[in-house]
């Protein structure tokens, strides 16, 4: 069953700016101020729509007309999953229908007041993510609410070796409804820029799925567990280490040849010191 939000969402930002990964937010309409949607989505954006952003706005008719819709009570505010289809119709006022597949199974947004970003950063963009920071940045529970269904993981054995695909695009069709099942299953994988979807197959069948499987379950305290193949990503790792600041350089203090230090000798006024030369000398100390 398909959960419709065409009636739900005032405004957000859907953005592609980063290669498999599909981000952004949906602020929802309710009578009191909510936190907003976090959308936090495998794959991209299709044809011209790749790498670009999608800002969703209020409709254009007076505010006392809007409908006053109801948030879906079983909608969780975090999204993860694997994006499903995009469309985008140019129209007097833009048309988009955005879907795809998360903890609530798959979610369809049609919004009629859309507009196509080519920088995510434009001023009418900033002016729209102007939330409620007091929602955004209240303390959120550890595990989610309402928890996640109990959906079964599914085994190495129901899957095809990676290796005996021939592209990237048959590798995909194996790993969207995969990575759709873990997502009713509160697991989220990200692909980094730099992964296909065959290695990515590999990663979760050879590294993510027996670890699941090897936790154990206790009712009741299901949580999202995450994983990313940046952990496997040389160009990510490298990345990562350019990014850190440089570690300050410990200079260890030079070791003393006793041979060049003064040492005291007996008397009270005058004291000599090898100066390592051979030669004697007296100072007064």
């Amino acid at each position: 069953m398909t959960l419709r939000l065409d009636n739900c969402v005032l405004r957000g930002v859907i953005r592609n700016d980063v290669p498999n990964t599909i981000d952004g937010w949906l602020q929802m309409s309710s009578a009191a101020p909510q936190p907003p949607i976090l959308l936090s989505l495998v794959g991209n954006l299709p044809g011209r729509l790749a790498g670009q952003s999608l800002l969703l706005s209020p409709p254009t008719a007076p505010h006392d007309t809007w409908p006053l819709p109801v948030t879906p009570s079983r909608l969780h505010r975090q999204q993860i999953g694997v994006f499903s289809r995009c469309t985008f119709r140019t129209t007097p006022q833009n048309s988009c229908s955005f879907a795809w597949h998360g903890p609530n199974g798959l979610v369809r947004l049609d919004s009629s007041n859309c507009q196509l970003l080519n920088n995510p950063g434009d001023t009418e963009t900033t002016s729209l993510t102007e939330l409620q920071l007091d929602c955004l940045l209240e303390s959120d529970s550890d595990s989610l609410s309402p928890p996640f269904p109990r959906i079964p993981i599914p085994s190495v054995s129901q899957l095809p070796d990676p290796d005996q695909l021939v592209s990237d695009q048959q590798a995909w069709l194996f790993l969207q409804p995969l990575l759709a099942r873990l997502a009713r299953a509160a697991v989220s994988f990200h692909m980094c820029p730099h992964v296909s979807s065959r290695t990515a197959l590999q990663q979760l069948i050879h590294d993510v799925l027996p670890q699941l499987h090897s936790d154990s379950y206790i009712p009741g305290q299901l949580r999202l567990r995450s994983f990313t193949s940046a952990e496997n990503c040389s160009v990510c790792q490298q990345e990562f280490r350019d990014w850190l600041p440089p570690a300050p350089v410990s200079r260890p203090e030079k070791p003393r040849n006793p041979l060049k230090q003064p040492f005291p000798v007996s008397g009270s006024g005058s004291h000599i010191w090898n100066s390592g030369s051979g030669s004697t000398s007296m100072v007064g100390w």
